[in-house]
C-alpha cells in the first residue's frame, strides 16, 4: 500500500500535464481506499503503535492524513480531468457490445429492483436496431459512448407516457467506472436532447441507487419519489 501511496502522489503531482497516469491509477486507488477505510489499515496502525513493525519500514500510509489527503485530491482532480469521450450511432453488428453490457451483473446491479440483468441475444438485434435507430420516430435516441480504446457504455432518452415527457438511461460498463464516464455521458446526452428540440428530461432511479447524486451534479433535481424510486427532472 505504501507503494501505491507513492505512485498516486505521483499521478496527482503530474496529473495535469499527463492526465493519463491519474487514470491508470485508478484501480490502486481504489484498492488503497479499500485498504484505509476498512479494518486492515486500523490493525496496522494498532501494530505499529505497539511496536510489531519493523522500525525501518516506511509508514507514510499509516499516517492518519496521508491517505484521507490523497484521496481528497484524487476526487477533485477527477472532477477537473475532462475524459475523451464521444457519443457514437452504433452498426447493427455493434450490437454484441450492448449484448454483454445488458448481462453484466455488476453493471446491471442498479437495476436490481427490475430483475438486474437483461437478456439481448443476436435473433432480437435486427428488431431492436429498427425501433431505437432506424425508426426512431424522434421519440428515442441511442447512442454508444466510446473512448480512445472503443466502447465504453450507453446513452439513450425514450418517451415516457408515465411523465408525457422523455426519460434519460445512462450506463457505464463495470470495468470503466470511476473515470468520470458517467458524468460525461450525461452531459452529452443532454445535449443532444436539446439539440433535437427536447425541453425536459425525466430519470427514475431506484431509491437505493447512488447514480442520483450524479445526475443532481449536472443538473436534475428532484421531481419526486415514491417507496421504490426518486424521479429527477431538468430543464434543457
Amino acid at each position: 500500500m505504501e507503494t501505491i501511496l507513492d505512485e498516486a502522489n505521483r499521478a496527482l503531482n503530474d496529473c495535469e500535464k499527463a492526465p493519463e497516469k491519474l487514470i491508470g491509477m485508478q484501480e490502486k486507488i481504489r484498492q488503497l481506499e479499500a485498504y484505509y477505510t476498512g479494518n486492515l489499515w486500523l490493525k496496522d496502525y494498532e501494530y505499529d503503535e505497539k511496536g510489531k513493525l519493523p522500525a525501518d519500514l516506511k509508514r507514510g500510509v499509516l499516517s492518519e492524513d496521508a491517505v484521507s489527503d490523497l484521496l481528497d485530491r484524487y476526487k477533485e482532480a477527477l472532477e477537473n480531468t475532462e475524459p475523451e469521450l464521444k457519443a457514437v450511432k452504433p452498426t447493427l453488428e455493434d450490437l454484441w457490445f450492448r449484448e454483454s453490457l445488458m448481462a453484466d451483473e455488476e453493471t446491471m446491479s442498479y437495476n436490481h429492483a427490475w430483475g438486474g440483468t437483461i437478456p439481448f441475444p443476436k435473433e432480437d438485434w435486427e428488431d431492436w436496431y429498427d425501433y431505437w435507430i432506424v425508426n426512431h420516430e424522434n421519440k428515442r435516441y441511442y447512442r454508444y459512448l466510446k473512448d480512445e480504446n472503443g466502447f465504453v457504455g450507453e446513452i439513450a432518452y425514450h418517451y415516457d407516457s408515465e411523465y408525457d415527457g422523455f426519460v434519460a438511461d445512462v450506463i457505464i460498463f463495470s470495468k470503466f467506472r470511476g473515470k468520470g464516464y458517467g458524468a460525461k455521458g450525461l452531459e452529452l446526452l443532454c445535449k443532444a436532447a436539446k439539440e433535437n428540440g427536447i425541453r425536459v428530461l425525466y430519470d427514475d432511479i431506484a431509491i437505493d441507487n447512488s447514480a442520483a447524486e450524479m445526475f443532481i451534479k449536472q443538473g436534475f433535481y428532484e421531481d419526486y419519489r415514491t417507496e421504490e424510486k426518486i424521479v429527477l427532472k431538468k430543464e434543457l
